[in-house]
């Protein structure tokens, strides 16, 4: 297991509701509480989270996760099709060395 939490529940929940009503920014309530401005941001992304998941019905939930599926199956197939040929740059440079090195030729002879 990892090790124990250094901050109990209660206190990062105060700490998120001094942040939240307070006005004062999140680094200057880090300080006074002796937290990490990092830390407190990630209690406050934690407690955003929570908030967004209770103002949500079981409808909506269910529709957000069917948008949210149906988002990853299109990057997915939108990225299949951004992927270059699996010989890479190396074929086309194949293809245009063996182009224009024969015109080159051509061209310095005839100049």
């Amino acid at each position: 297991m990892g090790r124990p939490a250094k901050f109990d529940a209660d206190f990062r929940c105060h700490a998120v509701e001094m942040v939240r009503v307070s006005g004062r920014p999140q680094y200057q309530v880090a300080s006074d509480l002796g937290v990490s401005d990092t830390t407190l941001a990630k209690w406050m992304t934690r407690e955003r989270a929570k908030d967004d998941d209770t103002s949500l019905t079981a409808s909506e939930r269910a529709e957000l996760e069917q948008l949210r599926a149906e988002k990853r199956q299109r990057r997915s197939v939108n990225g299949w099709r951004k992927q270059k040929h699996p010989m890479g740059t190396a074929a086309g440079m194949e293809f245009s060395m063996g182009v224009i090195f024969p015109l080159l030729r051509q061209f310095s002879a005839i100049v």
